[in-house]
């Protein structure tokens, strides 16, 4: 009788164990929400800006010469990867990193590393680091280091992509940890989802950054990056909650053909292609005009465009960002003029 007591016992606090271990991310975003209401006027910090942004990625084999940084408002390096226990490691060319960082704030524009990225190496090691309070608090640490080493203005977490009502709870208790952390610095914080799908992410993630990007290419078969695409991409964002402010409509500087070989945009110019039209050799792609059109949707209805990514541009006449540029020059100018004549 006495040894069943004692089994019964364990078995008792074994459950107590397993349940607690399950509601540990649940409560520290309670216990996060909760902090977050009381610390409103630090985290106006996280507050969308005004402004239009025009987002570029660059990875480190882009001519960074070559890049028209007074045309952007925001760079993203990428990528440093991730560890399972929360750990960061250095980007391979840190000198390339010092000198993106160095002609953005010459120019006047913000360097963000991104971390992550779309391989399953990635995936894997933000399913382990999200699981436990211990890893999150190493990867929070270990990211306002490297941010504070590289001089940053933020970090773009590109988990690609949490699965619902599994590791999305730890996604959201990593990304609420690591708002407070970095927007206590004067820093910025962006996400990354998928175009016209997926629930994955929870709707209290999108007070926590100051603007999510959205994949909307990497789709369909004939083109992967169509206008229809990008505006269902909005459509579906918008509808799970995500504020046009802190909506980012995402563009592709490089071709796909049905194979999922990719071309970049200067490639597919070198080899013929027109840069108005969309489609060359089963490749497609964006040129010129549909461009521009997106970047007219993504100022109608959110709040700044990303590229993935600028190194994969044409120079010169037929430069998408220049033309991206150019157009959000116009509307601006436009909606100056609406402004003025409203007085």
């Amino acid at each position: 009788m006495k040894k069943n007591k004692i089994f019964v016992l364990l078995c008792a606090i074994t459950a107590l164990m397993i349940a607690s271990c399950s509601k540990k991310a649940e409560n520290e975003l309670n216990a996060g929400n909760a902090q977050d209401a009381s610390r409103k006027s630090i985290n106006n910090v996280a507050a969308a800006e005004s402004s239009f942004r025009i987002i570029g990625y660059i990875q480190d084999w882009a001519d960074v010469d070559q890049v028209q940084f007074d045309k952007l408002t925001h760079i993203n390096y990428a990528f440093a990867m991730p560890n399972a226990d929360g750990t960061i490691n250095d980007v391979d060319k840190p000198n390339v990193l010092r000198s993106v960082v160095a002609k953005a704030h010459a120019n006047g524009v913000k360097a963000f590393i991104s971390i992550g990225g779309g391989t399953a190496e990635a995936l894997e090691a933000f399913n382990a680091l999200a699981s436990s309070p211990k890893s999150r608090a190493t990867f929070r640490i270990a990211l306002l280091e490297f941010v504070d080493k590289y001089s940053l203005d933020g970090a773009d977490i590109d988990w690609e992509y949490p699965v619902k009502n599994e590791t999305d709870v730890d996604y959201s208790a990593l990304m609420q940890q690591l708002s407070i952390s970095l927007h206590n610095d004067g820093k910025q914080l962006s996400g990354v989802v998928s175009g016209s799908y997926g629930d994955f992410i929870r709707p209290s993630v999108f007070a926590q950054v100051d603007w999510i990007n959205i994949l909307a290419y990497d789709e369909g078969t004939t083109n992967h990056s169509t206008l229809d695409i990008a505006q269902r991409s909005l459509d579906h964002w918008l509808g799970m909650g995500l504020s046009p402010a802190k909506a980012m409509l995402g563009v592709p500087f490089y071709g796909l053909s049905p194979t999922q070989e990719a071309l970049s945009f200067a490639s597919l110019l070198a080899q013929g292609a027109n840069p108005d039209s969309d489609v060359f050799n089963d490749y497609g792609y964006n040129g010129i005009t549909t461009i521009k059109t997106k970047t007219d949707l993504a100022y109608q209805r959110g709040n700044g465009i990303m590229i993935w990514n600028v190194g994969q541009d044409a120079v010169g006449a037929n430069s998408l960002l220049s033309a991206i540029y150019a157009e959000v020059q116009k509307l601006e100018s436009s909606a100056a003029k609406k402004s003025v004549a409203k007085k």
